[in-house]
């Protein structure tokens, strides 16, 4: 493999010109259509929901306390991912799979969307952290929601993101530009010991850390369960932590893939392009269902919105 600095030259030399039009012979362009018909309405819809959301939490100021400030944050970067990064993605894929010619700076836009994601995984593993102490240690949780701490987090996940993304900049850790099996603006890893440290930073603490606090949460709640019945505020705090548990576990299961088959089966990943085009369809659908999934299982938001477009009042502002 070559040199890091070899490789961020050469990438950063080809990825600012026009692409000449390449069409991948293994993807149809009724498949690649299709394809992002079906992305592009998952995101879509996803953004919608989260406007709605987010619209009611600024209305509302019960939607603000406790974590609403932090579900708020992820809400926000989740609009991001969903309504800018992700669409832009899908397009970019889109013209490379028919072959139309486009330019773009592939080293900002991957810098970008990688620092989106980032910082979504440190978001959600703050708001996690938030719901265990609310629940197994309530007497102290009335810290965890004051102002500076909440902007404290916030601003943690911020500054992690931002830490991790600066190496590839300057051609360590990955390489950013057009690579297999898509060629379409993505990394490449590079044999370099700055990759396997930048990746745990970047996902795999924040998701290990995110799937023992909710195993954790649930099954903690289950022993509150029958201990909780006079009181309305622990009862919230649960149903808040189920919403959180079971948005991540679909999450989860959506992201699953493309974590476990590329060390395990490499040429079904970089060899295949609709293979890859279905998975990446599959995060999009993690990323697109946790509105859904905040909407339809937290009581607040919906009275919220239901008052909101009735022109009622539930909640002060």
């Amino acid at each position: 493999m070559n040199s890091t600095h070899h490789a961020f030259s050469s990438h950063a030399n080809s990825t600012n010109s026009s692409r000449p039009g390449l069409v991948l012979p293994k993807v149809s362009y009724s498949m690649a259509v299709t394809w992002v018909s079906l992305t592009m309405t998952m995101t879509f819809a996803g953004t919608v929901t989260i406007i709605l959301l987010l619209t009611a939490t600024i209305r509302y100021r019960s939607l603000r306390a406790g974590a609403g400030r932090l579900i708020a944050h992820l809400l926000c970067i989740d609009f991001f991912i969903c309504g800018i990064t992700t669409p832009g993605y899908m397009l970019i894929i889109f013209l490379d799979l028919v072959g139309i010619p486009y330019t773009i700076n592939c080293t900002a836009w991957v810098t970008i969307r990688m620092l989106s994601i980032n910082v979504q995984y440190w978001a959600s593993m703050v708001l996690a952290v938030n719901r265990l102490v609310a629940i197994a240690l309530p007497h102290h949780y009335k810290v965890w929601t004051r102002r500076s701490v909440m902007l404290a987090m916030m601003g943690m996940c911020w500054v992690i993101a931002i830490a991790i993304n600066l190496p590839p900049l300057f051609g360590h850790a990955y390489s950013l530009g057009k690579y297999p099996p898509l060629m379409s603006c993505t990394m490449k890893p590079l044999d370099d010991m700055l990759f396997p440290i930048i990746s745990s930073i970047g996902s795999h603490i924040p998701i290990a850390t995110l799937s023992v606090v909710y195993i954790f949460i649930a099954l903690y709640t289950i022993r509150l369960k029958n201990a909780v019945n006079s009181g309305k505020q622990m009862v919230r705090r649960i149903k808040v932590a189920r919403m959180l548990f079971v948005s991540f576990a679909f999450y989860f299961i959506c992201f699953l893939p493309m974590t476990v088959l590329p060390p395990f089966f490499p040429k079904i990943i970089f060899t295949m392009p609709v293979v890859m085009l279905w998975l990446i369809a599959l995060q999009i659908l993690g990323f697109s269902s946790s509105p859904f999934i905040f909407l339809l299982m937290n009581d607040e938001y919906r009275k919220s919105l239901r008052a909101l477009f009735g022109g009622q009042s539930i909640h002060p502002r």
